[in-house]
C-alpha cells in the first residue's frame, strides 16, 4: 500500500508527507509543473499542464489498496473503480454510497456556473480542518495496516471461453476433437485479449486444445506471460458424439441427446464423460490452480461446458443443477474471486467488446 497525493493546490500534502514518513508508508506526490514540489521522502512526479494530465499519471501508478488524496470527485470515482481508496482533504473517505451524490452535485454546480450563477466561495481551510484531516488520515492508516494483516489473500480468476471454432461454425460437437478457431474466432481472441489487458494478470492457463490455447495467445503476448496448459481444463470427452453434427447425434442417440437437452446435469456422452465426471475434473483443476497461485490474478482459457459446471459449483450447487446455468458465448469472460475456501462469481459472460462479431449461441445444444 502507498499514498498518492493529487498535490495541485492540495492544502494537506505536508501533513500527509509527515505522517507517511512517521509511519513508514510509501508516498507519491503528483503535480503539474506550475505546482512543482520537492520532498526528501516522497517520490515527486511532475506532469505537463493540461486537462487531466495529473489524473492520468495518478491512475498509471495506482495499485490495488492504495490511497489517493484528492478533492476531484471524478478522479476519486476512477480510483475506486481500480479497487483502490480515495480520501478528500477534509478526511472524508469516498464510498459507493456518497460518490454518486458528490458527482451529481458537481454537475449541478458546473451547470449553474455556465449559466452565470455564482455557487459560493470555498471556505478557508483552517488549522482545525488540518488537524481533523490528520486525525482521520492517521486512523485510516492504522486501520488499513490492521486489515491487511487480517485480510485473507484474495485470488481473482477470469475464465475465458474460446473464440468461434470450426466446430461451432459447422454446428458440430467438438469435445476433445481438436478443432481450431475460425477467422472470426481469431479476431474475437484479439478483442478478448485487449479487454483482459486492463487487469493485472499474473499467470495464464489454457486447455491444450487449439481453440482454447489460441484464444489465450493475444493476452499472453500483451502481458508477455507464458501459457501453462492443463488437460483438466479440456472440454467434456464426447466419446461417440465427437465431431458429429447435433442433428447426427439426435438421430443416432435420441434418448441420450434428449437427456442432454432437458437434464444435462445427469447426462453422459455415449462412451465418453458424464457431466458429473466433468464437474469433478474441472472443480479439482481450477481449485488446484487457484491454491497454487494464491493472491494472484489468473486468466484461464477453457470451454463452454467446463465454465458452466464451474458456475454451478461456485453457487454451492451439485451437477444436477447445471440445467439452471445458461451457456456463455464464444470469447466471453466470466470472473470469480477465491478467498482460499470459497469461490464467488463477480460477473459472467462479458463480451460487449466483441460488438458486431459476437456469435449467437446455438439452440440445439
Amino acid at each position: 500500500m502507498k499514498v498518492i497525493v493529487d498535490a495541485d493546490a492540495c492544502p494537506v500534502y505536508k501533513s500527509v508527507l509527515s505522517i507517511c514518513e512517521e509511519k513508514n508508508i510509501p508516498c507519491v506526490l503528483v503535480c503539474d509543473f506550475n505546482h512543482e514540489l520537492k520532498s526528501d521522502y516522497a517520490r515527486v512526479i511532475v506532469t505537463d499542464k493540461g486537462n487531466d494530465s495529473t489524473d492520468f499519471k495518478i491512475v498509471s501508478v495506482l495499485e490495488k489498496n492504495d490511497l489517493v488524496i484528492t478533492q476531484d470527485y471524478g478522479l476519486a470515482a476512477l480510483v475506486m473503480s481500480k479497487k483502490a481508496n480515495a480520501m478528500h482533504h477534509s478526511g472524508t473517505i469516498y464510498t459507493n454510497e456518497n460518490i454518486d451524490k458528490l458527482l451529481f452535485e458537481r454537475f449541478l454546480s458546473a451547470k449553474q456556473r455556465r449559466g452565470g450563477i455564482r455557487t459560493g466561495n470555498m471556505k478557508k481551510f483552517t488549522k482545525y480542518d488540518e488537524q481533523n484531516f490528520k486525525d482521520k488520515f492517521t486512523n485510516w492508516i492504522e486501520m488499513s495496516k490492521s486489515n491487511i494483516k487480517e485480510r485473507k489473500e484474495m485470488t481473482t480468476i477470469y475464465l475465458l471461453r474460446h473464440g468461434e471454432s470450426e466446430a461451432n461454425l459447422g454446428d458440430r460437437f467438438a469435445g476433445h476433437t481438436d478443432a481450431n478457431l475460425t477467422e472470426k474466432g481469431f479476431k474475437q481472441a484479439i478483442l478478448a485479449g485487449e479487454y483482459l489487458n486492463q487487469y493485472d494478470i499474473d499467470v495464464i492457463y489454457a486447455s491444450p486444445l487449439k481453440r482454447a490455447y489460441n484464444t489465450a495467445i493475444p493476452i499472453s503476448n500483451l502481458k508477455k506471460l507464458p501459457i501453462v496448459t492443463d488437460e483438466g481444463l479440456m472440454e467434456i470427452n464426447g466419446g461417440g458424439w465427437e465431431n458429429l453434427s447435433f442433428s447426427e447425434i439426435k438421430s443416432k442417440f435420441p434418448d441420450d441427446y434428449d437427456l442432454w437437452m432437458t437434464d444435462i446435469g445427469n447426462a453422459r456422452c455415449n462412451d465418453g464423460e458424464s457431466l458429473n465426471e466433468l464437474y469433478n475434473r474441472v472443480v479439482k483443476t481450477i481449485t488446484k490452480i487457484a491454491k497454487e497461485n494464491s493472491g494472484k490474478t489468473i486468466c484461464i482459457a477453457t470451454h463452454a461446458t467446463p465454465i458452466r459446471v464451474f458456475e454451478c459449483f461456485s453457487q454451492g450447487k451439485d451437477v444436477s443443477y447445471t440445467n439452471d446455468i445458461e451457456w456463455v458465448p464464444n470469447a466471453s469472460v466470466t470472473a470469480f474471486s477465491f478467498d482460499g475456501e470459497k469461490f464467488t462469481q463477480i460477473f459472467r459472460a462479458e463480451n460487449n467488446y466483441l460488438k458486431d462479431i459476437a456469435t449467437k449461441l446455438p439452440t440445439d445444444i
